[in-house]
Formats: C-alpha cells, sequence, structure tokens
C-alpha cells in the first residue's frame, strides 16, 4: 500500500491510496481499484495547491481561503494553519528538509513558513502583482517566484535578497 496520490477538491484533501503500485508484485493478477484512505477537512475555500513534506509524514495545502495548513497522518496531531497573507494563496512548496515552507499570495507576497506550530513566517514583497507559483532549488538556497506581473524573479533564501529576473513573457507566468 502506497500514498500515490493527493488530490485537491473543493474545500478538502482526499488522500488516495493505490494498492499493488508500490513497486513489488502483487499478490492478485486483478487490478484492484484506488480506495480513499482519508480526507482532510479545514480550509474555507477552495483548495489551489497540494504537496508532500519529504518524509512524506505530512501533507502541505494552500486555499483561496488565503492559509496554508499542515496536515499530520497521525491521528492524534492537530493540523497547524497558519494565516497572514492578506489574499489567496495561489501555491506552495516544500523545500527538501521540509522545515521551510513558501507560499505565493495574491496580495504580491511569498511567506517563507517554519514547519511548527507556531507558524513563523518572514514576508518578502516580491512582485507588482498576484503572484502565482513558487519553486525551491535542489539545495534549497534559490527560490523562483511568477506572477501575474510577467515576471519570473530568483530569489536568494537564506539571505532573502533578489538575484535577477527573468523577462519576456508577454502574458501573467503562472
Amino acid at each position: 500500500l502506497r500514498w500515490e496520490n493527493c488530490v485537491a477538491g473543493e474545500t478538502s484533501i482526499s488522500l488516495v491510496a493505490m494498492p499493488g503500485v508500490s513497486g513489488g508484485s502483487s499478490s492478485s493478477s486483478a487490478p484492484t481499484e484506488p480506495r480513499l484512505e482519508r480526507a482532510f477537512r479545514g480550509h474555507r475555500g477552495a483548495v489551489t495547491a497540494v504537496a508532500f513534506h519529504p518524509d512524506e509524514q505530512q501533507i502541505i495545502s494552500s486555499s483561496l481561503d488565503g492559509c496554508v495548513f499542515v496536515w499530520h497522518f497521525k491521528l492524534q496531531l492537530r493540523p497547524f494553519r497558519f494565516a497572514g497573507h492578506k489574499g489567496e494563496v495561489h501555491d506552495i512548496a516544500v523545500n527538501s528538509t521540509g522545515q521551510c515552507i513558501a507560499s505565493a499570495s495574491a496580495d504580491k507576497t511569498v511567506r517563507l513558513w517554519n514547519n511548527a506550530a507556531q507558524g513563523d513566517s518572514n514576508v518578502m514583497k516580491v512582485h507588482t502583482g498576484p503572484v502565482r507559483s513558487v519553486c525551491f532549488s535542489r539545495d534549497d538556497t534559490a527560490l523562483l517566484t511568477a506572477s501575474d506581473d510577467k515576471m519570473v524573479k530568483m530569489w536568494h533564501v537564506p539571505t532573502q535578497r533578489f538575484q535577477g529576473s527573468f523577462v519576456g513573457h508577454n502574458h501573467w507566468v503562472y
């Protein structure tokens, strides 16, 4: 049994188990249907993005409600709810250690969240239009942001300093 899909729904996330897909041989030759293992509910707006924590013990989600949630697979642990954006959250990225979560918002900012119950964050005012997507580099030192201002920008994560722009897009960048 392996967690294969994390599907964003209206205001909840469905974790779907894909039996027999873990790479090993299945004891049954007949394919089995995926089944709902768990639903995560808490967002008040449509879910816009989902990501696995690198150790696959958490799922991180963003929503049009302006919040980021960190969901734990252990039922006894309550989710972390990170609020702070003044607009919808369009995208999230999780760094390779899972300790930093970047969120892209319609409020023209990116927040770098500490993955802990307190939900401390640093705000980066990065674009002149809504920020649509974020992506960490493999070594976690760079962050790419894309926006309705038709720009892709690169940031040095440890110092949160601007590194450069990729210009030339004729329309919004998602």
